[in-house]
């Protein structure tokens, strides 16, 4: 049995949360529940979490964790309600951010302006990518912006509206088991074909043939089915690795063109900031400076933020500095214990933010993620062909 290399580093920020300090009762009961949660325990921590919400319903957190809970176990109607209970209740909160996420993985009918007609013009040009594959020259995709800054298209699997995420950290395209059989395709049979790894553990998955299509960009293509409710629908890097394409979150839609063609000149902005990349497997790497001194990171549109392991401390000479917020980030595997604090500067090339906060996880990490909070209020350009992000000044 295989082991893919990465489902999506950006799963390492599904869920960050920061902790509060709480009486005891509620205290014990929280406590309890996270741990049994981490231990995969989902009917009993549910059962402490209901406790805990009903002494302190204004516990974000602990309403997140509940409906986490009741996803889990598939109880979808109950975590529906949990999840769009927190959206309404608890707005710009980061337990809101990610519960709508796990509201979006319910939804096969998208709304909004992901699914609004596309108002940029269409080249009549096109052509054959592979004997299969159609590519158009270029295409416009309209999306749009989650809480935690992802975007969100419309794709099409097997003929099946699903609204995805596009995740650079993503190496591959995924669907978990439940979209997967609500859309009526035969449910995957035998033993997983092998498992995909993110921040806090792995998941097992099978590998399925499908027709992935997005606006007109058309690919017959391997997908992932994850044996786990809560993952997120991926369109990764085996589906736009081999494209280039324009983000720009002003304009609301993503402009793809094939390598080589003349609408990519046009495409990238004047007097760009041009970052390197290297591929890292279908991944982005990218060096970025942590108060100055180099780190290699992931280049992550799937990632909330910027998230270091804390093995990655000594090589930028950080400490954990006493006092700070101490929550937890989850994904793929459950949840591991993380500190959230500023550092003085952190950069890529000539992008430089200062008093910023990042994330370091307690479990060594492969590699550190760079996600939407450092540049996700940009307009770039991946430009495949050169190997460079080429962000607008």
């Amino acid at each position: 049995m295989s082991r893919f290399a990465l489902l999506s580093n950006g799963l390492a920020a599904l869920l960050i949360l920061a902790g509060t300090a709480l009486p005891s009762r509620a205290e014990d009961y929280y406590a309890q529940a996270v741990s049994l949660y981490g231990a995969k325990r989902y009917a009993e921590s549910e059962k402490l979490l209901t406790k805990h919400v009903a002494l302190y319903p204004t516990s974000a957190e602990a309403h997140y964790y509940l409906a986490s809970c009741l996803h889990y176990q598939r109880k979808n109607e109950e975590a529906k309600k949990e999840y769009a209970y927190i959206i309404k209740n608890f707005p710009g909160t980061t337990a809101a951010t990610y519960a709508s996420q796990g509201l979006a993985t319910f939804n096969a009918n998208v709304s909004g302006a992901a699914g609004a007609a596309s108002s940029a013009p269409k080249t009549a040009g096109t052509s054959e990518g592979s004997s299969r594959d159609y590519i158009p020259e270029e295409e416009w995709i309209p999306f749009r912006r989650g809480n935690g800054g992802h975007f969100f298209v419309n794709a099409y699997i097997n003929g099946h509206l699903q609204e995805m995420m596009l995740d650079t950290g993503a190496e591959m395209t995924v669907i978990n088991l439940d979209r997967w059989k609500q859309m009526g395709l035969p449910t995957p049979k035998g033993n997983h074909s092998g498992y995909a790894s993110g921040v806090a553990g792995s998941v097992g998955m099978w590998t399925q043939e499908a027709e992935v299509s997005l606006g007109k960009i058309k690919k017959y293509m391997e997908v992932h089915v994850a044996d786990s409710p809560t993952v997120p629908p991926l369109l990764g890097e085996t589906f736009f690795g081999d494209m280039e394409y324009n983000m720009d979150s002003r304009a609301g839609y993503i402009h793809f063109f094939k390598k080589g063609h003349k609408a990519s000149a046009n495409a990238v902005p004047y007097n760009s900031i041009d970052i390197p990349f290297r591929r890292m497997g279908k991944n982005m790497a990218i060096t970025a400076k942590v108060n100055g001194v180099p780190l290699e990171c992931l280049f992550d549109t799937g990632a909330f933020g910027v998230l270091l392991g804390v093995n990655q401390m000594d090589e930028v000479g950080l400490t954990i500095p006493a006092g700070c917020k101490v929550g937890r980030t989850g994904g793929v595997g459950g949840l591991i214990p993380t500190y959230f604090f500023p550092v003085n500067t952190f950069e890529v090339g000539d992008l430089k933010k200062t008093n910023f906060e990042i994330a370091v996880s307690a479990v060594p990490q492969s590699i550190p993620l760079v996600g939407q909070s450092f540049f996700g209020d940009r307009k770039y350009v991946i430009d495949n062909e050169k190997m460079l992000i080429r962000f607008a000044r």
